[in-house]
């Protein structure tokens, strides 16, 4: 059962889904007409009676006759207060963890973790708990499952479910099986580097890599450095542990089961589904019987049969996509790390060419330096390609000693470049003319949203504008179109009679107006709501619903002017 406060939401359907994050949903419909519909608001808390957990509501979704609703576990707790410049030293897990409980919760460690690691904020920021126990995934690799009715926290080390016995199928539980495959990351050799360097070969026969060929005799070498080791032993831990589930395919299984130990618990107490539980999977089909982990599980708690669960043979992604994102920072053989690995190919080869050339002091008065000049020439009257550093800053200028230097890092804290090759970029402020980007991500994945202030923005196919929002006004194109210019008429967007404008402002709705003025469009709905009707060329008239009496005899529903 689900309610908001002392009110009852009349629907059973709902289902939870528990998720590698430990971040689960609770996802349920409403009819549009119900009486409690009213109490349906974003940020509205909802409560679970089967498990007693509480969620919050972060999206609605409206359609013509129902709402759809999905709610997030409630952790405000663990948002509740923030750190200042955070570090925990260096610490374990549950030294760290201990450190940031929300007043009123306990840890339950069941990681087994005792190494140290080091998590902390950047200089001058603030986290939170949540953005602390975050950080915690990767540093430790561990899992997590919230209980925030009795404020438990359950943590688990990644990858560490034992297998409990369970089977999944055809003949037992197992309705429909979905297989998805791939090995674009696949490794069978890793070296791995540490703070300073530091290797393992010392410990492990002299070599500074580990190997894992249980899938492939291949050498298919990958390559992993994390400063935040400092002992050989647990780099080589973490290296082993990173290669074990590089060294094989990712196989990911959505399985549509019959929760048997829902449908009848005391028949069925061996065939169970928990997160993180691993258990083994038998495809007919394919003639493969392999044991996976439990990584996501659907669950209908009303209808148990409807209940759903994905297998993964590898421990999965447990981080945000901005995590994926540092990650592929990170792999070798990213898109990214290959432009990076040229751009220092390139870089190096530069400098170790640099063998000419000519270094000229600049001294004063008293014999002091105070500029030092690395030119293609002695003379600075003749040199055209300059590297100048004086107390002012460091720059390059090819065009001679007065400059102009085009490449500098001033004593302002200003960089000036025409291009900068980096992993991240952190800054409160970027001011950019052209941006080129894969994604643009939300700060806050729990709201997905992304602020756009005193913005117009314009979206188009080659020179053609097809969509603009500006002020109260949003707008949809086709054709050959322009955008219309400050103080223009939107129609000035229309370059042919062919090209057509649809705009909607908080009170008026045009739909595929014509450079003319003539809209051409269709409004395609269940019920319109309206006070009064302009046919075209006329005023507007009020109307209203009448009965008219027909010619040939009999009655009909007419809309006539009141």
């Amino acid at each position: 059962m689900l309610s908001i406060g002392e009110k009852i939401i009349q629907n059973d359907s709902y289902s939870i889904k528990r998720l590698y994050s430990g971040v689960d949903e609770l996802s349920f419909n409403i009819g549009i007409s119900d009486r409690d519909i009213a109490i349906i608001t974003e940020e509205a808390v909802v409560k679970e009676t089967t498990y007693g957990q509480t969620y919050i509501i972060k999206a609605i979704d409206r359609g013509k006759k129902t709402e759809d609703v999905r709610c997030v576990l409630d952790l405000d707790d663990w948002r509740a207060t923030q750190f200042v410049d955070y570090t925990n030293d260096s610490d374990t897990f549950a030294n760290t963890v201990s450190g940031i409980l929300p007043s009123g919760w306990t840890l339950d460690n069941q990681t087994g973790s005792t190494i140290s690691r080091t998590v902390s904020a950047t200089e001058g920021t603030g986290v939170t708990p949540y953005d602390v126990l975050d950080a915690c995934r990767d540093a430790y690799r561990v899992v997590y499952q919230f209980d925030n009715q009795d404020k438990v926290l359950h943590a688990y080390a990644a990858g560490s479910g034992s297998y409990v016995g369970t089977f999944v199928s055809e003949d037992l539980n197992l309705r429909e099986i979905n297989y998805k495959g791939k090995s674009t990351d696949f490794i069978t050799v890793l070296r791995a580097r540490g703070k300073d360097g530091l290797t393992f070969a010392d410990i492990n026969g002299g070599k500074d890599y580990v190997e894992n060929h249980q899938y492939s005799a291949k050498m298919i070498w990958g390559f992993w450095k994390d400063e935040r080791y400092t002992d050989a032993s647990s780099l080589l831990a973490a290296a082993t542990s990173m290669l074990y589930d590089a060294s094989k395919p990712s196989r990911s299984y959505d399985c549509d089961i019959i929760d048997l130990k829902m449908t009848d618990p005391e028949k069925y107490q061996s065939v169970a589904f928990n997160l993180f539980s691993r258990v083994k999977l038998i495809d007919k089909d394919a003639r493969t019987a392999i044991t996976a982990e439990v990584v996501k599980y659907v669950e209908y708690p009303k209808y148990p049969e409807k209940n759903e669960i994905t297998l993964d043979t590898a421990t999965p992604d447990i981080y945000t996509q901005v995590q994926q994102l540092q990650t592929s920072l990170s792999n070798p053989n990213s898109a990214y790390q290959q432009e990076q690995a040229a751009a220092r190919t390139t870089a190096t080869a530069q400098i170790l060419s640099g063998t000419g050339g000519y270094v000229v002091m600049h001294t004063n008065a008293e014999n002091r330096i105070y500029e030092i000049l690395i030119m293609d020439t002695n003379d600075v009257t003749t040199a055209t390609k300059v590297w100048r550093w004086n107390s002012g800053g460091l720059g390059y200028s090819s065009t001679g000693y007065e400059g102009t230097y085009a490449t500098a890092i001033t004593q302002d804290g200003a960089i000036v470049a025409d291009f900068i090759t980096t992993g991240t970029l952190n800054a409160a402020v970027i001011n950019v003319i052209n941006l080129v980007a894969e994604k643009v991500l939300a700060a806050d994945e729990s709201s997905n949203t992304v602020d756009i202030q005193s913005a117009i923005i314009k979206l188009f196919s080659g020179t053609n504008l097809t969509a603009s929002i500006f002020g109260s006004t949003c707008m949809s194109l086709s054709g050959n179109t322009q955008y219309p210019g400050a103080g223009s008429p939107l129609s000035s967007a229309l370059l042919d009679d062919n090209a057509r404008l649809s705009y909607m402002r908080a009170d008026t709705l045009w739909v595929g107006m014509d450079k003319y003025l003539v809209t051409h469009g269709a409004i395609d709905a269940e019920s319109i709501h309206i006070k009064s009707i302009t046919p075209r060329g006329e005023s507007a008239h009020d109307v209203s619903w009448k009965e008219v009496n027909l010619a040939g005899g009999g009655t009909a529903w007419a809309l006539c002017q009141d």
